[in-house]
């Protein structure tokens, strides 16, 4: 009998079996049907969705099924059994490498067989000098126990020792000066890999002449120029403006000033041996043409939206070092003249046609290339124009005063400004082509000398000491003199009317003089007259200091000597608009309304012939309702001069206290 006549029989036989069994799983699948189901809401559909792509899975396998089984059909039973072998010992040997590769992987892991990894403290920035001298140490040894030395890139105290017990960290770092021997920890097991995780953050491209600003400490937000960039160490040494702390309190942000060896006589005078070049030695610190040289890290700068201002900009420019300012965000119009100023084609001049994604497109000013366009990166460009032009600032410190031009030099442009007739410097993009002239409103009526006035972003303040046409001169808290321009002012203070106590907690008030008991402050022991205070700190005007200059002190390091008692000073809200009658003058006995209050002087509108007159305060009485009078040095008394006694009520003698009605 031959294997197909035995094939048919085993068929035969397994037919009512497998058909058993479809009975059976038809039954089965039918409890899991529900016959009332409802209509399903959209979250239903939503997760019929996530099928979509298994039904047409299926449908495809479906299709390539009468395929598959005619390829079976044709395959005799040894090729058969051959092929399934096959894919068997397929299947075997990848699943073995899935096991080796993951096995593998666990094994490079740490375990408590393995060295632990010490975590050894230094000198501050000192790590990878350390982790040298180490490695060079080692390799001295014939026989080391420790196996590496690690340093962080993003961890500077610090380095990373393997070893397996303490007392070999110990022996190896015996005799070394930088290490804290004090202070070793080891690393869990589990975090040993987290301190080999390289710092992937981005880094920005430092170059020599940039400008950065400090990211914290004394130095916070201040403008730095980079004289030398060290991209192996992290670190960049960079000049600034000095604060210098003289008055010996810390808590005090020293000012800002270039430094001068004639005013420290415990400076040391140094060589360079390599320049050849003299510069000064203080605090620790480097010195050299008055500005501070400093190494920092690169972390503790600010790479990000540096925009110097202008008077920055000329502390910074020696005609030695080539400044390299990043652009700011400059937008060019059509017909805006432009200039060149970097590149090849620079000083190249040209009207702009069209300005689109950092590229601008422009006509140059020549004869034989007018005709053509040149298209030029937006960095490469700065405005231009011509003497005699009319412009507007429309950016920075001088936003919205116009002026003309008078001469233009690389990227910067003086003109003359119409409100006072002073020249202004600005930078080239911060103007615009105007024909607009600013109001020219003079706003010095409403400043006063002695005022504190405070600047828009609520931080800096000063006394005015001058009043210009556009702006008033002023003496800030922290003792530098400037020029304010009326824009920059958002309030203002009267000087008559402040709060400030001395050291023992005395009231100063105007003109009072008071001593400067601080001695480590520059003019302690000397005397000044007060003019105005604002958040505890109050200016003096001292005789002895550069023709009676106004200074700025704390006022906890003063001392009242003197009150001024010559008058009183009325405060403009306890006066305004109260009704008086006048008691001496050729107007006496007319009433009059008070309109404002200066000093000790009332500025009154009388209502009989409604004329202003200033006279005296104590030449007014106040008007009552029912028509009594009562001084003007008396409305403040308690309780008024003029009033009855309120207490004991009514009848009262010593003997009827408490009330006799009482009982």
């Amino acid at each position: 009998m031959s294997d197909s006549d035995e094939i048919p029989q085993k068929r035969s036989k397994e037919e009512p079996r497998t058909r058993r069994r479809l009975k059976k799983a038809k039954f089965n699948k039918k409890l899991f049907i529900d016959d009332a189901a409802e209509s399903g809401d959209e979250e239903e559909s939503e997760g019929d969705s996530d099928y979509a792509g298994e039904y047409e899975e299926a449908v495809k396998l479906q299709s390539e099924l009468p395929k598959r089984r005619a390829l079976y059909e044709n395959l005799t039973a040894e090729e058969l059994a051959e092929k399934y072998e096959r894919q068997v010992a397929y299947q075997q040997v990848n699943l073995a490498n899935q096991e080796i590769s993951v096995v593998s992987k666990q094994q490079e892991l740490p375990s408590i067989n393995d060295p632990k990894l010490w975590q050894v403290f230094c000198k501050p920035g000192k790590a990878r000098e350390l982790a040298i001298n180490l490695m060079s140490k080692c390799a001295k040894c014939k026989q080391s126990p420790v196996f590496s030395a690690f340093a962080s890139s993003y961890v500077t105290d610090c380095v990373y020792l393997e070893a397996y017990t303490k007392h070999d960290v110990l022996i190896t770092i015996k005799g070394m000066s930088l290490v804290n021997e004090r202070k070793i920890i080891v690393v869990p097991i589990g975090e040993m890999v987290d301190v080999f995780n390289m710092d992937l953050t981005p880094k920005c491209k430092v170059t020599k002449g940039e400008f950065v600003r400090v990211g914290f400490g004394t130095y916070k937000d201040d403008l730095a120029q980079i004289v030398n960039v060290e991209d192996h160490l992290g670190k960049v040494t960079v000049r600034l403006v000095p604060r210098i702390e003289s008055t010996g309190n810390k808590k005090i942000r020293p000012p800002p000033k270039l430094f001068n060896p004639s005013d420290y006589q415990n400076c040391d005078k140094k060589r360079d041996m390599n320049t050849q070049e003299v510069y000064f030695s203080y605090g620790g610190n480097t010195f050299w043409n008055g500005f501070l040289y400093k190494t920092l890290s690169l972390r503790s700068l600010k790479f990000q939206d540096i925009k110097p201002t202008l008077r920055e900009i000329k502390i910074f420019d020696d005609n030695k070092v080539v400044m390299i300012l990043k652009p700011k965000q400059v937008s060019f119009a059509q017909g805006d003249k432009v200039k060149v100023v970097y590149g090849d084609s620079r000083g190249l001049t040209g009207s702009v046609e069209s300005s689109d994604n950092n590229v601008v497109n422009i006509y140059p000013f020549i004869e034989e290339l007018c005709d053509k366009k040149f298209e030029f990166p937006i960095k490469d460009l700065c405005k231009f124009f011509d003497i005699g032009d009319h412009v507007k600032v429309i950016e920075g410190r001088y936003i919205g005063i116009t002026g003309m031009v008078v001469s233009c030099k690389d990227n910067t442009v003086d003109f003359i400004a119409d409100i006072n007739q002073t020249i202004i410097t600005v930078l080239a993009n911060d103007l615009k082509l105007s024909e607009e002239i600013s109001s020219g409103q003079d706003r010095s009526e409403n400043y006063n000398i002695n005022e504190i006035i405070l600047l828009k972003n609520d931080l800096n303040f000063g006394i005015v000491t001058k009043i210009n046409s556009g702006g008033v001169t002023t003496v800030l808290d922290n003792n530098e003199t400037t020029s304010i321009w009326y824009h920059e002012i958002s309030k203002k203070y009267s000087p008559y009317r402040f709060t400030a106590l001395d050291r023992d907690q005395n009231k100063l008030c105007y003109n009072d003089m008071v001593k400067i008991v601080f001695p480590k402050h520059p003019y302690s022991n000397r005397f000044g007259s007060v003019k105005n205070a604002f958040r505890g700190i109050v200016f003096l005007q001292i005789q002895e200091a550069l023709e009676g200059k106004i200074v700025a002190v704390k006022a906890s390091f003063c001392l009242l000597q003197g009150k001024n008692s010559e008058q009183e000073v009325l405060y403009k809200d306890d006066y305004l608009g109260i009704i008086v009658r006048l008691k001496t003058g050729p107007y006496r006995g007319a009433t009059a309304k008070v309109v404002d209050v200066y000093e000790s002087k009332f500025k009154v509108e009388l209502f009989t012939i409604s004329k202003i007159l200033t006279i005296d305060a104590s030449a007014c009485e106040k008007m009552e309702a029912n028509n009594d009078v009562m001084a003007i040095q008396d409305l403040k008394k308690t309780p008024a001069a003029n009033s009855p006694a309120y207490t004991p009520h009514e009848v009262a003698s010593p003997w009827e206290t408490p009330r006799s009605r009482a009982y």
